[in-house]
């Protein structure tokens, strides 16, 4: 049984990151059979995966026919957006008063990493929010918000080619300047303003 269950796990991370990714693209067909040739299993763990994906929104059952990898709905997008507005807001006033030096030297790091192309803007967007979230202190709230990210993640992936590097990583610069403060009502303002555009940008593009 620990077996199924380490396999069905390592098929799901596997599956998740090809989707987030956009290696597997919103509508495309998730075969038990093929999945299960393609990472050497039996079907069993694959279709344990698959429910835990279609439990998390990544795929979509659809009977007699199999799995299909979710697109976003306008009133997903902003679903999503709306909560992680509410979450990251908090997380990052709560960050705000613990950030250390080290701490804002990473985000810099990240965001120099992501306008220079050394990592992809998407990532760096990623890296610099999970930094913050994982400084707010609330395990709860950061795992939450992890879960966002994986969401948001996915749309940045599948919109990416229509947004430049700085249409991505826009208004770091204000957040990393509140954090510096020790600002947190300015900085879970500046993140409300960042996610607001994120929205109108996807929103533009549906």
């Amino acid at each position: 049984m620990k077996r199924k269950t380490a396999t069905s796990r390592r098929v799901y991370t596997s599956v998740k990151e090809e989707i987030i990714s956009g290696k597997r693209v919103p509508d495309s067909v998730l075969s038990e059979s093929v999945l299960a040739e393609e990472f050497g299993a039996s079907r069993t763990p694959v279709r344990e995966a698959l429910c835990m994906l279609e439990n998390d929104g990544f795929v979509r059952r659809i009977p007699y026919q199999g799995y299909i990898v979710t697109s976003f709905t306008v009133d997903e997008v902003l679903d999503i957006i709306q909560v992680r507005i509410i979450l990251e807001r908090e997380a990052v006033r709560l960050a705000a008063t613990s950030m250390q030096p080290q701490d804002i030297r990473q985000l810099e790091q990240v965001q120099k990493q992501g306008l220079s192309g050394e990592i992809s803007p998407v990532e760096a967007n990623r890296r610099f929010h999970q930094i913050i979230a994982s400084r707010s202190g609330n395990g709860i709230l950061t795992g939450f918000l992890h879960r966002l990210y994986d969401k948001c993640n996915r749309l940045e992936t599948i919109y990416a080619e229509k947004l430049t590097t700085e249409e991505v990583l826009w208004g770091h610069e204000e957040t990393l300047e509140a954090l510096r403060r020790r600002d947190a009502e300015a900085a879970g303002e500046t993140v409300v303003v960042q996610l607001n555009r994120f929205k109108d940008l996807i929103l533009g593009q549906l």
